[in-house]
């Protein structure tokens, strides 16, 4: 199931007491190639909410900046599969560090 602009899951609305939240859910069957691109897009959404923060005027990118954005997916069984993949754990540590900061987070599914 991949979410769309505007819709939540009842895991992403909790995380955020129910505001609205962009997200997707990256799903089990996911090959690695797939799950690379996803986590770089996810990286790119952070890069872009960064710069995003330090402008002054108003554009879409701050509009966007405002709405958490999460991605579903299990990230530990992601990296105890592909433990020699060095792109993916760099991606995923990315998240995980820089991500909070912008309301930008991996969450587990349930």
């Amino acid at each position: 199931m991949e979410l769309k602009i505007g819709q939540t899951d009842s895991s992403a609305a909790a995380a955020w007491g129910g505001r609205p939240a962009i997200g997707k859910t990256l799903p089990d069957s996911a090959s690695i190639r797939v799950c690379v691109k996803v986590l770089n897009g996810v990286v790119s959404e952070i890069e872009s909410r960064e710069s995003a923060k330090k402008k002054r005027w108003f554009s879409w990118r701050r509009w966007r900046a405002s709405s958490p954005y999460f991605l579903i997916v299990d990230d530990d069984r992601l990296l105890a599969e592909h433990p020699t993949n060095a792109k993916l754990r760099d991606l995923v540590a990315t998240v995980r560090r820089r991500g909070p900061a912008v309301d930008v987070v991996l969450l587990r599914p349930r």
